[in-house]
């Protein structure tokens, strides 16, 4: 199962087609032979600017039977402590539960650029699994790795003002590495994919797992946690803006026509950085949305 919900970010829907890969991989060749994608549906809420998609991975008809998800969030590092593991998970099965939400830290799993420790995970899916528990793992991506952001610090968000902001810890994310690093640039992207590869070949098939829960906020991780600002404008992400508007208006003339402006070069063009003219701004918000997905 492969849940990805209330989010407008392009990089979900590539993380989902990711795992869906993955999955077709462990699968296909398996006893019970063919996988079948089922897509339940596609809504877009009226008040809200986000998706909602949910897909289910299944080897025969009805994979779950009577089994209907009920459960609790559990780990997100560090805490628990993992000498509270097998009590919490114990008296979470014995309070009726049959699920419990993990989470997977990419700061924390990705230690190099081809290393990756999920010996937490791997402890914690084995007691769900000794336990009659399912798993399902939150797909955490807003949290970049200490080396990443060392080794390529053109990848940090940059917000309209110019300030690149600097990864960090927060009380949502004490390993530190939040906000993560802009996945419009390609070798954060690539490495993201990477980590999120690993991630599905290292549990594909495991007793334990219910399935992947992948950016579960309606909102941009950035709003309303830095100053009034924002994002992002990095170069990469004025680029895509660009090739967006290419696409849509072909040329100078037609986006001249639509934003009411006099353009002779596309260098002229930049996305809005403070509110002002209702043309521009409005594609620069819808931009990373409906035409990305």
């Amino acid at each position: 199962m492969i849940f990805i919900r209330n989010s407008s970010s392009r990089s979900v829907f590539k993380l989902f087609r990711v795992l869906k890969s993955q999955a077709l991989t462990s699968l296909g060749s398996s006893e019970n032979g063919l996988c079948q994608f089922d897509s339940l549906g596609s809504r877009r809420n009226n008040k809200k600017n986000h998706i909602f998609i949910f897909f289910y991975l299944h080897r025969r008809k009805n994979m779950f039977g009577p089994f209907f998800p009920y459960g609790s969030q559990y780990y997100r590092t560090p805490n628990p402590p993992e000498n509270d593991w097998e009590q919490d998970l114990h008296q979470i099965k014995a309070q009726g539960m049959n699920t419990v939400r993990l989470w997977a830290m990419w700061s924390q799993i990705h230690r190099e650029n081809d290393e990756f420790d999920f010996s937490h995970l791997n402890c914690l899916m084995a007691l769900c699994k000794e336990t009659g528990l399912k798993a399902l793992i939150q797909v955490i991506l807003e949290n970049a790795p200490a080396w990443l952001v060392q080794e390529h610090p053109e990848a940090r968000y940059v917000a309209n003002d110019g300030q690149a902001i600097e990864p960090m810890g927060r009380p949502n994310t004490p390993g530190g590495g939040w906000p993560g690093l802009c996945l419009d640039n390609a070798i954060a992207g690539e490495s993201a994919e990477k980590f999120m590869m690993a991630l599905a070949r290292h549990f594909a098939g495991h007793e334990a797992l219910l399935g992947y829960d992948v950016w579960n906020e309606i909102w941009f991780e950035l709003d309303g946690y830095i100053g009034n600002q924002y994002y992002c404008y990095c170069p990469e992400t004025i680029c895509e803006f660009k090739v967006y508007l290419r696409k849509k208006y072909r040329d100078l003339d037609g986006l001249s026509r639509a934003w009411y402006r006099q353009y002779s070069s596309w260098d002229e063009v930049l996305p809005p950085k403070y509110w002002g003219g209702y043309p521009d701004w409005i594609e620069n918000w819808r931009q990373p949305t409906t035409p990305r997905m």
